[in-house]
């Protein structure tokens, strides 16, 4: 059996980061870069590492892995919400019914759910992505992308569907790329990386990407950028200093419950204390402690509950 890659969890170490930087308030071109591969990056990683099943098994694993917390953290935001008018509530219930990062419905905008819509996408992408390999194979990477292309235009220009059943279809060609990553072993020469670096630093200033708003230009192009910034991502990681190893593995390993107690944030911060911390680095300060202080804590006492049941 190999020994595996630690330089998989430090890239999803750095991108749950970036993730958390991204929300806050920077200038556009630093969120520009940011958006360009941060989300798509764990949805490649997460198909770098896919192997075909039977779809039941895709489905209940993925509803305890992703559907599970989803709607722990959902029923969390909506009970929390409660505090401050039981119509801001109904709010949330709709949000965690769509699963939505932004959007329309119909003709109206939709409240947004959090970062967690995240979980919704990969549930229906590896299920959607299982069916399509298992039937067309070699085809599945083209397919895979005209699916992602109308799905993206879809989202953008008509509305968003309930479930975040929309973003799953926007995730197939970013997880298909992980996928072909693996199956053919692709290295990038130093040519091609150049290449790669100049067409992502365009896209970063002309091609911005934001999933949770469905906002791709320059469809294709902006799949490989966000490619190309994995990539490099992925390197710079496997040179990451030996002294930041366990730090940077624990938050590649530990990126759901980051994610899901990022998402308590964005309602604890923008419907609780946004008056009370109204300065940049007090929001910074305090989406950090909420980030990964609260998961630091989270990790500890599931352990010390579990040591206790064992001694017993």
């Amino acid at each position: 059996m190999k020994n595996r890659d630690i330089a998989f969890d430090i890239t999803k170490g750095i991108g749950i980061l970036l993730m958390i930087i991204g929300h806050l308030e920077l200038p556009l071109y630093v969120r520009n870069f940011i958006f360009s591969f941060h989300m798509p990056l764990f949805l490649i990683l997460s198909g770098y590492f896919y192997k075909i099943k039977d779809s039941g098994t895709i489905i209940k694993s993925g509803l305890k892995l992703l559907v599970k917390p989803y709607l722990i953290t959902a029923l969390g935001c909506i009970a929390l919400s409660y505090i401050i008018s039981p119509e801001y509530a109904l709010t949330k219930v709709w949000a965690a019914i769509l699963g939505s990062g932004g959007g329309h419905f119909f003709f109206d905008d939709v409240p947004v759910m959090g970062p967690i819509w995240f979980l919704l996408a990969l549930f229906w992408c590896r299920i959607i992505y299982n069916f399509i390999f298992k039937r067309f194979a070699q085809r599945t990477i083209l397919i895979c992308l005209f699916i992602s292309m109308v799905s993206f235009a879809f989202g953008k220009y008509v509305m968003c569907l309930p479930l975040g059943f929309l973003y799953g279809l926007c995730s197939l060609i970013f997880y298909s790329i992980g996928h072909y990553w693996k199956t053919y072993n692709f290295t990038p020469s130093r040519s091609f990386l150049i290449v790669g670096v100049l067409v992502w630093i365009v896209c970063i200033y002309f091609a911005h990407l934001e999933m949770a708003l469905y906002s791709s230009r320059l469809y294709p192009i902006s799949y490989f950028a966000a490619f190309i910034g994995t990539y490099v991502t992925y390197l710079l990681a496997k040179r990451t200093p030996l002294f930041l190893h366990s730090i940077m593995l624990w938050l590649g390993q530990n990126t759901l419950l980051i994610l899901c107690y990022h998402t308590l944030y964005f309602f604890i911060y923008g419907a609780l204390l946004k008056d009370i911390f109204p300065l940049n680095y007090q929001q910074t300060i305090l989406c950090f402690v909420i980030s990964l202080g609260f998961p630091f804590i989270h990790v500890l006492v599931m352990r010390k509950l579990f040591s206790s049941k064992d001694n017993h």
